[in-house]
């Protein structure tokens, strides 16, 4: 019983943590009328198309967090964000790094990789957050959580390996003890 409380409890903080964190990058967006460096690539950002939906990307941003993170409507909150992070990386971050030949290098996929992790992270709310009669994950609803999942651990998995390869940058900010 003490496991169970325990565990809502850290399911409550981590979906205002998240929700929280994202209505602050919405709120970062509409102060400074700029995308954030991490979520589109900043030829994109700077396109005409880029700086026309950078204010009705930080509402949709500043919207959607603070309606997870106080729990208000958080599957479709949740949802929107995963398909907006999803749609992201795949009409700005691929065809940036194919366009610009960076798609052999790995550390450039680095900032797309965090909005596929922010994606993944969403869905993974979506489907946690559902709750059946009986409490039970459906199959469909167990597959969804497992993309989710896949989203979210394929780019940190990747940020680990890009420590190691760019090791130079990681000792700078090392501590030396």
């Amino acid at each position: 019983l003490n496991l169970m409380v325990d565990m809502k409890y850290g399911v409550v903080l981590g979906r205002a943590s998240y929700g929280g964190a994202i209505a602050i990058m919405g709120l970062l967006t509409l102060i400074y009328g700029e995308w954030p460096y991490m979520l589109l690539p900043s030829e994109v950002s700077k396109s005409a198309l880029g700086e026309f939906l950078v204010y009705p990307g930080g509402v949709l941003l500043l919207i959607t967090g603070l309606g997870i993170a106080t729990g208000y409507r958080v599957i479709g909150c949740a949802s929107v964000l995963a398909v907006f992070f999803v749609l992201a990386f795949c009409f700005a971050h691929i065809p940036w790094l194919c366009m610009s030949r960076q798609y052999l290098n790995f550390g450039a996929w680095e900032n797309g990789f965090k909005a596929l992790a922010l994606g993944g992270g969403a869905l993974i709310l979506t489907e946690w957050h559902k709750k059946s009669a009986q409490h039970q994950m459906t199959e469909s609803r167990f597959r969804k959580a497992s993309l989710g999942v896949i989203l979210f651990s394929i780019p940190i998995m990747s940020f680990g390996v890009n420590h190691f390869l760019m090791i130079q940058g990681v000792v700078a900010y090392t501590p030396s003890w």
